[in-house]
């Protein structure tokens, strides 16, 4: 996204697949690097005194105390620190890129400054929701990590706080999604063209014919109005009427 913004006409150089996938590849080969600890060590361990199994990691240096709270300070920094510094910076990259990008006259900088500020709501709005689900996650295993045990926190809070973490990849495209102009037009685009199609099956099916029912199903209505399609209503209605009484229909449908 900052590519994109501040270098669009390099950032489009370089969308093509073959980059996309080799980064794409990379990413989850730095992942499976990252997390080859818990791939290592993880193990099914039965619980004292409890017929219950648990996943847990199994270090082999278990009389190292540092071992654990080293790991928990270690997947805090790669897995919230550093995701939440990069998009502090890099998104203040992009709203001072944007504001400094000034236009000739004074129409287009008050739209400037509209997009200006739907664009620091973004960023703000991604910010505050990454740090609301992830932080209490990263202090719940900081605080069972030095107290040695996962009694410390409730274990109906201890769900709460790790379902924050799957509602973070929830929200995100709604922000993005919503928060954007051009995607709210076509989604209201979409959700006319659902509407007058549910119109005109009923329509059809109260007419019996079928056959115009698949026809009109697939004809793009999205960019009709409410007179078009009314229109459309009447024609039909006077070829099957037509048709009703063995005569012939010399008009066009569009």
């Amino acid at each position: 996204r900052l590519s994109s913004v501040c270098k669009p006409v390099i950032s489009q150089r370089h969308r093509q697949p073959t980059k996309a996938g080799f980064v794409i590849i990379c990413i989850w080969g730095l992942s499976l690097l990252l997390s080859l600890p818990m791939i290592l060590y993880s193990k099914r361990m039965l619980k004292r005194n409890q017929d219950t199994y648990v996943c847990t990691i199994d270090w082999p240096d278990s009389h190292d105390v540092l071992t654990v709270p080293a790991y928990t300070i270690y997947n805090f920094i790669i897995g919230c620190a550093i995701p939440l510094c990069f998009i502090s910076i890099f998104y203040t990259c992009v709203i001072i890129h944007m504001k400094g990008a000034g236009p000739a006259n004074r129409q287009r900088s008050k739209e400037q400054r509209r997009n200006h500020r739907k664009v620091t709501l973004l960023v703000l709005a991604i910010i505050l929701v990454y740090g609301f689900c992830w932080l209490p996650y990263w202090i719940m295993m900081i605080a069972v990590t030095l107290q040695s045990s996962y009694d410390t926190v409730p274990m109906v809070v201890m769900h709460i706080i790790t379902i924050l973490t799957y509602i973070n990849s929830m929200v995100n495209p709604i922000l993005y999604a919503f928060l954007s102009e051009n995607f709210r037009q076509k989604f209201k685009e979409v959700f006319q063209f659902s509407c007058i199609c549910k119109k005109r099956v009923r329509y059809f099916l109260q007419r019996g014919n079928t056959n115009a029912v698949e026809l009109d199903i697939r004809r793009p209505v999205s960019n009709q109005t409410e007179a078009e399609t009314n229109q459309d209503y009447q024609a039909d209605s006077q070829l099957n009427q037509q048709r009703d009484n063995g005569g012939v229909y010399t008009g066009m449908l569009e």
